[in-house]
């Protein structure tokens, strides 16, 4: 991933990888998901979630009021999303609309801006 370049192409969906769990991990980005699974496959503390999870990537946090419908066939909904303002605004959406679901995993990675930056060390600026 490159500091001075971000690029995609339009329109942007949504990403889901069902392995028939009850739950759910949600990312605002693939780099986020890719990290995860590396630090899942690193036996890293942060990846915390030790079941079989479905995933969901947003591919922009735009895309949430989007998936909500589909979050809501989910017993438990683990949101990484990032540590801004737009991340904490994605995760407001999934708990108003499922409160006893949505859990908000962002302080695993607090120090840093999201969890691909939390793979590579590099704090917040």
């Amino acid at each position: 991933r490159s500091a001075r370049f971000k690029g995609g192409s339009s329109p942007k969906h949504i990403t889901t990888i069902d392995n028939r769990s009850d739950t759910v991990i949600a990312f605002e980005g693939f780099m986020d998901f890719l990290s995860f699974k590396t630090l899942e496959k690193q036996g890293d503390g942060r990846a915390v979630v030790d079941e079989p999870c479905d995933y969901i990537i947003l591919n922009s946090v735009a895309n949430m009021q989007r998936c909500l419908q589909r979050l809501g066939v989910y017993e438990h909904i683990y949101c990484f999303l990032d540590n801004d303002k737009a991340g904490m605004d994605g995760y407001g959406i999934v708990r108003n609309a499922y409160p006893s679901k949505a859990i908000d995993m962002s302080f695993r990675y607090k120090e840093y801006k999201d969890v691909n930056d939390c793979l590579i060390g590099r704090t917040k600026a």
